[in-house]
Formats: C-alpha cells, structure tokens, sequence
C-alpha cells in the first residue's frame, strides 16, 4: 500500500497499480483495509498531480467505506474527490467540520500534503458552501489566517522574501528573476525593514531623493506596480502589498520574510528550542543598500548576531555541552574577530575540551583583531587566558 502511494505520487502509474493490485490481494476479504488501500493509492495519484486517474480509486474507497459504516474514511475520500474534481462540495465541507485536521494538519490522508495547497481548498470550500463558515473558520485559524480566506488571497506556493544576504523572491522553489524596475527592489527591502509599514511620501523620497515631484511620484507608481507584480502573482492585488498612504507588506502563513523571522530568533531568550540551530543557521548580514533604513539595520543586525550567538554560547556551555558552545562561539568570531564576551567563551569552550593549545589560539587571533583597531584585550580577558593556559600576564607590544 505505500508502495502504491509513493510510486503513484512519482508519476509511475503502471508501477503504483502493480503494488495496489498486491496490497489487494493480501486483504483477506476485509473490506476496511482494501478501501483504505485504495484512497491511499488514489492519494497518491492526486498528491502527484493526477487529479483525474485518482477520482476511480477514490470512489472505489468512498464505496467501501460506506458499506463498512466508517464515516472517517468516508469522509476523507469526499474531500480527496472534491479536491481532485471539485464536485461534492457539501459532502466535503461536512468531512473537514467534522475531521478538521485533515486539512489543519498535514497527514497519511490529507487531500494535500503542502499547507498552502490546504489553504487554497478551504478557500474554495469556504466559497462553495457559504453556510460553512463557522464551521471552517477554527480550521482557517490552524493554518495561520484570521479568517476564512477567498480563493484569490491564497497564492499556488507560499511566497518568500528574503533580504539577508541578497534581495529575492521565492516562490515555493522558485527564485524570481525579472523585476521590472531595478527599484522594485530597494523598494522591497525597505518594507521588509519596515515591519509596521511606512508614508508612501517616506519611500518615494528614499528611493527618488531630490527627484522633481512629479517625475518621482511617476517612477515611485511604475516601481510600486512592478513589486506587486512580483509579490502578487496568481492572488488579488493588495494581498501582499498594502498600498496607498500607508505601504506596508502584509505578512502571513503565505507571505514571510527571512529579516523577521530572524529578529524573533535573536530577540529569544538563550536556551529556547530550536535557536542554536537557528541562529547558527542565519546569513551573517543584511543585504548591501544604498537606503538609509536598510543600512540602520544591517548595522544593528550586525551587532546582535554575534551577541546572539555568545549569549547562546554561553548557554550551551553550562546546560547543553562544549562541542556546541564552541561551534556558536566560532560563528560569532566569523562574524567580528574582535568580540571580546565570544573570545572568552570559545576560550571556556576549548578548555572543557581539554583543549589548551585551541584556548590560547582563540586569544592570539583575539589580539590581533583588537590589534588592528588600535585595541588590546581587556583586563579580564586576559586574566582568563592566564588562567586558562597557565601563561605569564603579556606586556603589549
């Protein structure tokens, strides 16, 4: 039966009918199994893009399941059809109020297996079967919006913007490449450091300083339509982009950007699941600009990272381990040698490892940075090192 799922969602559909057949075979007369492997079989083929060789599989399962009186599987092969077919559309909607996670949550059932592609089949549900709002909207809540979403405001892949290390666009596995105007893109980084949003006056100033009003207002309108057309694509204008007075990203479970869900992990507290990882995992610095907005924060983002980092380090020492203070302590020093609270703990770091000859490495490469700042160790700093490494207190050269 699993066999049959994964060959059908690859495409091998003569290979996904063998497996079936066998599965089939096995089933010993029992009609709950053999209708269970004939939607997974079909979900297969709809989770693989073949909407219409799934429908037959599905119905088969439908049949089954009614005359086994189970009202779960019943349910599931309804929605499955309805998403395949778009026919049934009640029968649908009384399935997912009733089982609500299939679409919630990803599962061996789920008629999708991507969220965004969940979202859109609420939508359609939602627009289909009015009457079932109330009982769809906890359901919308699961999947990130505040309301039952209209087709049109869900995108065929989630959209990503992202502005650490270069300025793009991602959509699902996508990269855009065309922007229409060169602007576009400053104009994207701006709001994506603009989290609130900002006067359209503010940005059209930011991108066309000193322009004569009317010309600057013309290209700030032709820079405005060309970002929506690379936000936007396939869902109503305004989804994504808050236009008029005010402009502002409209960031949701469909539209995200890298920049925030940085700031959220460097703003956690050290020792929050998942932030190790994470912050060992960010880009080192926000994309070059020539804005005054973005260069604020990539000067500020510059500055927290390696903190972020130490203060995590630090953590990892006491309550997780050595190995994994070391690697956040190295990842702060990449990013400024001359960090004197990373130093330190790398210093910690490498003698918990029993490491002396790496602890007084991390010092010299320490001095050196300062060094070339016109700088020298502080006081504790180097009472660490001495402690550590069992050396002399240095005269600075």
């Amino acid at each position: 039966m699993g066999l049959a799922y994964l060959e059908g969602r690859s495409g091998h559909v003569t290979l996904a009918a063998e497996h079936e057949a066998r599965a089939l075979a096995h089933t010993g007369g029992d009609r709950y199994v053999a209708a269970l492997t004939r939607l997974t079989a079909a979900l297969g083929r709809l989770h693989g893009g073949d909407e219409r060789g799934a429908v037959p599989g599905l119905e088969a399962a439908s049949a089954l399941f009614a005359a086994c009186g189970d009202a779960f599987g019943e349910g599931a092969a309804a929605l499955a059809r309805y998403a395949a077919t778009g026919e049934g559309a009640e029968a649908a909607a009384q399935a997912v109020a009733r089982f609500p996670f299939l679409l919630a949550r990803r599962s061996l059932l789920s008629p999708a297996p991507e969220r965004v592609a969940r979202a859109a089949l609420l939508a359609r549900l939602g627009a289909a079967v009015p009457e079932a709002q109330a009982a769809l909207l906890p359901i919308a809540r699961a999947l990130g919006y505040t309301h039952v979403p209209v087709p049109l405001e869900v995108p065929p892949t989630e959209v990503r913007v992202q502005v650490l290390g270069r300025v793009t666009v991602v959509r699902g596995e996508r990269e855009t490449r065309e922007w229409g105007r060169a602007r576009a893109r400053d104009l994207l980084a701006l709001l994506a450091v603009s989290p609130q949003g900002l006067p359209r006056e503010a940005a059209q100033e930011a991108l066309f300083p000193g322009a004569d009003p009317q010309a600057g207002e013309r290209n700030f309108r032709v820079t405005l339509h060309a970002l929506g057309q690379v936000l936007e694509e396939g869902v109503a204008s305004g989804t994504f982009l808050e236009r008029g007075d005010w402009l502002r990203l409209r960031c949701g479970p469909d539209l995200t950007v890298d920049l925030h869900e940085a700031l959220t992990w460097l703003h956690a507290e050290p020792g929050t699941p998942g932030r190790a990882a994470a912050l060992l995992a960010l880009p080192g610095e926000v994309a070059d600009s020539d804005l005054t907005a973005v260069q604020a924060e990539a000067e500020r983002y510059a500055v927290h990272l390696p903190e972020a980092l130490t203060a995590e380090a630090e953590h990892a020492l006491h309550a997780v381990g050595p190995d994994l203070a070391t690697r956040l302590a190295e990842r702060a020093l990449a990013l400024d040698p001359a960090h004197e609270p990373a130093a330190r703990t790398l210093m910690r770091a490498w003698h918990a490892r029993a490491n002396p000859a790496a602890a007084a490495r991390t010092y010299a490469a320490l001095r050196a940075a300062l060094a070339d700042l016109g700088l020298t160790p502080l006081p504790e700093t180097e009472t660490l090192h001495r402690a550590l490494t069992g050396r002399a207190r240095e005269t600075p050269s």
